[in-house]
């Protein structure tokens, strides 16, 4: 995470936890459709962790090979770890007359990740 801290200051995760759980139960809302919420919360904080790295031309980045998180993030959304990787640090552009695939800088593809 970005904030380089797992805790926040007078909050009980188990507590905020059980009273998500107790809300979820009030609103009706099924045990399948929990896991699917919680696997999309987890897949977004595992975006936010991805490392993103400036190539050598410092026009252009790539994921670190070694992330953790996006691997992680892809399994949970059941997509294609290469795809996510490739399209976090490109980017596409339509004309009239062609479709061009171009690199983005660091700052771009750390603004998009956010």
């Amino acid at each position: 995470n970005q904030g380089e801290s797992n805790e926040i200051d007078n909050v009980d995760d188990n507590v905020v936890f059980k009273e998500t759980l107790d809300a979820f139960k009030l609103l009706d809302i099924k045990k399948e459709d929990q896991i699917v919420i919680f696997s999309l919360i987890s897949a977004i904080l595992h975006l936010g962790n991805v490392k993103i790295q400036n190539e050598r031309t410092n026009e252009s980045c790539s994921v670190a090979k070694d992330d953790k998180s996006i691997k992680t993030m892809c399994e949970l959304l059941k997509i294609d770890e290469n795809l996510m990787s490739t399209w976090l640090c490109h980017k596409r552009i339509k004309t009239v007359n062609e479709i061009v695939n171009t690199t983005l800088p660091l700052s771009q593809a750390l603004f998009s990740r956010d």
